[in-house]
């Protein structure tokens, strides 16, 4: 995420937990050293229990479920033919249809709404839980009922404003909703979220006072530790279970440039490690097993300034806004090995995982869906014509069948789902 450009965000999170020497991963084996082992929890295959720790996004099916192949499907059956017993499909009935291969789905518009954003404002973030989702952007949060993702409705907004709110983290306690804000100029801002016509500031950490700047650009909430990357800065850890009086855990990995816009610009966190995006470096890997005492475990140039990053399965995939998108093994943290670094098209700011696909905000070039794996691999795209003169997509989060992005003006709502057939 990047303060002056029109994109940023964070979204999904995974789960690594120090385990045994060798975990089993939906993507394959996790192979692990002496020093440091983790076991990987990936998004969609998690088992209530292990939400426990209160990891905040994509890692607690509750609130992410994984994407699947979903949407209109042609039930219709030739009505003087009837189906043979024993060939239908497993799990089905005779009338409909197998699934689409992924690469034939195609992203859907269901619905969208204005958020009322200044005119050639940026949106920076957003994030979903159940039927609601909150959008950060140059004057502070939109809240929007998503119940119907058909009718998304624009429910409130925080009053005053809090300008230049970039990255945004949405506790999982229903009954006490609170958003934890990286805010460049303010450093870590914490809003009560129970009322959502009015959205209120609680408590806040100024990062000036702690090292001189104050480039907040995301957050990240585990349990009640919220980790913040700060450009010119590095990785702050700080604890939130005070909502009102946050207070520094520990901080780390300070750019070796003392230009003031270099520096990590985006974070995730998998179990005791942290991956930073860094427009300098590209990517960082930080030891979090000691919250008071951080260590870099490695750091890796990569083509581009590093905009977003999410990881999963042993890979980081880091967005390289005109660079394209870099994928990284991070097996072995201390040791990262870039794999490959795929062209896109537009610049890619924000990124988010799902369903083995990495969807990716690319400013002026829309929303993408890339499949690592494949040949060829930018597939959907939205919107689907390619982009046009008022295309500008700054933020994505994926949860379930739901694909929500955001541009300058509103909020979208899409679905990946299989080609209606006529």
């Amino acid at each position: 995420m990047y303060p002056f450009q029109s994109g940023v965000k964070k979204a999904s999170i995974a789960s690594w937990r120090c385990a045994g020497c060798v975990a089993l991963l939906i993507a394959g084996s996790w192979g692990c050293d002496d020093e440091l082992s983790y076991s990987r929890v990936s998004t969609g295959d998690v088992p209530s229990a292990a939400c426990a720790d209160g990891v905040q996004r994509a890692a607690c099916p509750d609130s992410h479920p994984a994407p699947g192949p979903v949407g209109p499907t042609n039930n219709a059956v030739t009505p003087d033919v009837d189906p043979v017993p024993g060939d239908e499909v497993p799990g089905t009935d005779a009338t409909t249809p197998p699934p689409c291969e992924r690469n034939e789905r195609v992203l859907v518009e269901l619905g969208h709404v204005g958020l009322e954003a200044p005119e050639g404002g940026a949106i920076f973030d957003v994030d979903v839980k159940e039927d609601r989702a909150w959008v950060t952007h140059e004057r502070g949060v939109r809240v929007v009922d998503v119940a119907d993702p058909t009718r998304p409705v624009l429910l409130g907004a925080t009053d005053p404003p809090i300008f230049n709110a970039h990255g945004l983290a949405i506790s999982n306690d229903k009954a006490n909703r609170l958003g934890f804000l990286a805010v460049v100029g303010d450093g870590l801002r914490v809003i009560e979220l129970n009322d959502d016509s009015a959205p209120v500031e609680i408590g806040a950490y100024d990062l000036v006072g702690a090292a001189g700047a104050e480039y907040a650009n995301d957050v990240v909430l585990v349990g009640d530790v919220a980790y913040v990357a700060a450009l010119a800065q590095g990785l702050w850890l700080i604890d939130g279970a005070n909502a009102r009086h946050p207070a520094p855990l520990g901080h780390c990995c300070v750019n070796p440039s003392a230009h003031p816009l270099a520096g990590p610009s985006d974070v995730d966190v998998v179990g005791e490690l942290a991956v930073l995006a860094d427009t300098e470096v590209g990517l960082r890997l930080i030891d979090i097993a000691d919250p008071r005492r951080p260590v870099e475990l490695a750091s890796l140039p990569l083509a581009g300034p590093g905009r977003a990053i999410r990881a999963r399965g042993g890979r980081a995939y880091v967005a390289l806004d005109d660079a394209g998108l870099a994928i990284v093994d991070i097996t072995h943290p201390a040791s990262p090995t870039q794999l490959a670094t795929l062209e896109l098209p537009g610049r890619a700011i924000e990124l988010e995982l799902a369903d083995g696909l990495v969807f990716v905000a690319a400013a002026e070039g829309g929303l993408l869906v890339v499949d690592p794996e494949a040949a060829e691999p930018v597939g959907a795209r939205y919107p689907a014509a390619g982009p046009t003169a008022e295309t500008s997509v700054s933020a994505v989060q994926v949860v379930g069948d739901r694909v929500y992005l955001a541009d300058g003006e509103a909020l979208h709502i899409l679905t990946y789902t299989c080609p209606q057939t006529p």
